[in-house]
């Protein structure tokens, strides 16, 4: 009988590459600045629990967004769509508090500061 060989694959990346990650079921697809995508297999919430003192916040219950890649946000009617990079996320709406903070910022025409 022949010994079947198995393959370990380790993905190394810095946190502050991360731009945001996705919930894919029971996983979580991980999004780095430069590189592909990868999937892990952890669920989003075990992430936003590890990753929040690191400046990320829950957009979405799918999405986990690294604050530091926000370029800009679209207000289109009721709904903000945050663009990091060439990624577009939705907010959700029960996210009052952050949405809150933007119309004070569109409303006062000034940037948006982290």
């Amino acid at each position: 009988m022949q010994k079947k060989h198995s393959h370990i694959k380790f993905d190394f990346f810095y946190i502050e590459d991360v731009i945001y990650c996705e919930a894919y079921g029971k996983n979580t697809v991980i999004c780095i600045k430069n590189k592909s995508s990868i999937i892990l297999q952890n669920e989003i919430n075990h992430f936003e629990k590890t990753l929040k003192e690191f400046g990320f916040y829950r957009l979405h219950k799918s999405y986990l967004i690294n604050l530091n890649y926000i370029e800009k946000i679209i207000k289109k009617d009721k709904n903000y769509l945050v663009v990091a990079g060439n990624h577009h996320l939705v907010l959700s709406q029960a996210k009052k508090e952050f949405q809150e903070f933007f119309d004070k910022k569109i409303n006062a025409d000034a940037p948006f500061i982290f």
